[in-house]
């Protein structure tokens, strides 16, 4: 309870350093330490809910009718990490990262000594977290197994998404789905059951009575933008026959399950629907992705995997310690264009010996080609018309707003991009409540194949009647890596 607690003080604080930038903001711990599977050391997860006007309002402000709620967030988390690098005293390792799928903040609280990670204004991971957390709730083994099956993750170097492999919350969803299918179900689908209260005609009259009725979901999705969120969040849940498999049996059923038994190229795991699906009937055969793919440029399909790429909008600690030493270097009039922008002018100054920004270039007026070597999305060339005005100076000033219109359309051309190469799908598992959003398409054919071996090779421990503590060897990278054929 101690840890928790040091994690609730945490999140406490963070919401009152981010008050004085964002009132009213508010900050919901989701992941390992709501759910209760945390592992000593483990991350903090954030969803931070920053007050958000109505999208007219900021897309007249920004003067851009595509502005949406993701170029929201990575505003918000832009304002966020250059916050709290400013207070250096308190957290250290600020990266802010905007050119992933769901753009956060990661740092080191130097009190604590917890690494966080950072999301902005995310419903769904509250919203999942709370399911995760009554599945665990229903049935005492789930717990255990999930931490143990984490624990194997991370000692054996499956836990890494942006390097190919899955997350803790990959995993959970794994376990709950096999306690699913299991002969006879260990966990219902929370997603599929609702309460209906019937008459019961007795000698005394009629008295209502609560029955759990199964509504079957639909494995195909008409409108995958429809979010529905509902669960039974109840813990007086009975299974109809109970399942009386040991821990020890269930752990090595799941291994086996997806080790030998699961479909790798057919099925998708889903227990929104507690049973598999067929990733035909959910659009996400391999097929019906070629056809797409062919159609895009090789450097569009490739890099499948790398959740996590710095591209030109990341920003790191090394390249504000770099912005620092130029202005020392320069002196305070040698401002980067981002730090004017922060203190409000209209309009940005360099001198000559300023880095060259592709904003700038010394001529009154003119168009800047964004290509795809600066986020394009492989369509060819595009332009824009930006104001460009000669300084006093002999540098060249930009109006604030088209360089921030600039900054955003540059990023959607970067997203668009690596949303190319996230299509194919080896290992498909489904959101519970995202229907857009594949949790393994970060897998690559050979990730797939390691995790297939991995887990053969974990029932292989078990069924040998091995010590547990084979099972949580450290992966040596030294280790002959599965073939293609394993």
């Amino acid at each position: 309870m101690a840890e928790f607690e040091r994690r609730a003080r945490l999140a406490r604080h963070l919401r009152k350093v981010a008050s004085s930038r964002f009132r009213g903001c508010r900050v919901d711990v989701y992941g390992s330490t709501a759910t209760g599977v945390l592992l000593k050391g483990g991350d903090l997860d954030v969803n931070f809910v920053a007050p958000m006007a109505p999208l007219e309002i900021l897309r007249a402000e920004h003067q851009d009718d595509k502005y949406s709620l993701d170029d929201f967030r990575r505003d918000v988390v832009g304002d966020l990490g250059r916050l709290l690098r400013r207070r250096r005293h308190e957290f250290a390792n600020v990266q802010i990262i905007t050119q992933t799928r769901v753009p956060l903040v990661k740092f080191h609280d130097l009190r604590s000594d917890i690494e966080v990670d950072v999301q902005v204004n995310n419903d769904f991971v509250v919203r999942n977290t709370a399911l995760l957390r009554a599945y665990i709730r229903i049935d005492p083994r789930v717990r255990p197994l999930a931490i143990f099956i984490k624990r194997w993750a991370v000692a054996r170097d499956l836990n890494e998404p942006f390097a190919g492999t899955l997350s803790s919350y990959s995993y959970l969803i794994l376990l709950i789905q096999y306690l699913q299918l299991v002969s006879p179900p260990v966990l219902p689908c929370l997603q599929a059951l609702r309460v209906e209260r019937l008459p019961l005609v007795n000698a005394n009259g009629t008295t209502p009575v609560e029955e759990l009725v199964e509504c079957p979901q639909t494995e195909a999705i008409l409108d995958e933008t429809q979010v529905n969120d509902y669960f039974l969040d109840r813990t007086d849940i009975q299974m109809p026959v109970r399942n009386e498999m040991s821990v020890m049996l269930l752990l090595a059923g799941f291994f086996y399950f997806y080790g030998h038994q699961f479909n790798y190229d057919e099925m998708v795991v889903s227990i929104r629907c507690g049973r598999l699906i067929s990733k035909k009937k959910r659009g996400w055969y391999r097929e019906d992705r070629a056809s797409q793919d062919a159609a895009k440029p090789d450097d569009a399909v490739d890099g499948i995997g790398e959740l996590y790429t710095h591209a030109s909008g990341d920003e790191t600690d090394d390249e504000i310690d770099d912005d620092e030493r130029e202005l020392e270097k320069n002196g305070p009039d040698s401002q980067t264009t981002d730090e004017a922008a922060e203190s409000g002018g209209a309009a940005v100054h360099h001198n000559q010996g300023d880095r060259e920004h592709p904003h700038h270039r010394p001529t009154n007026e003119t168009h800047l080609r964004e290509d795809s070597s600066q986020g394009g999305n492989g369509d060819g060339a595009r332009e824009q018309s930006v104001n460009v005005t000669s300084s006093p100076e002999g540098g060249t000033c930009v109006s604030h707003r088209d360089r921030e219109r600039m900054r955003l359309q540059r990023q959607r051309y970067q997203r668009e991009r690596a949303a190319h190469a996230l299509q194919r799908h080896f290992f498909s598992i489904e959101d519970p409540f995202d229907m857009t959003h594949d949790l393994g398409r970060v897998c690559s054919e050979d990730s797939v194949r390691l995790l297939q071996h991995e887990f053969r090779r974990a029932f292989a421990i078990l069924a040998q009647q091995l010590p547990l503590e084979a099972l949580l060897q450290p992966y040596v990278h030294s280790e002959k890596s599965p073939d293609a054929k394993s």
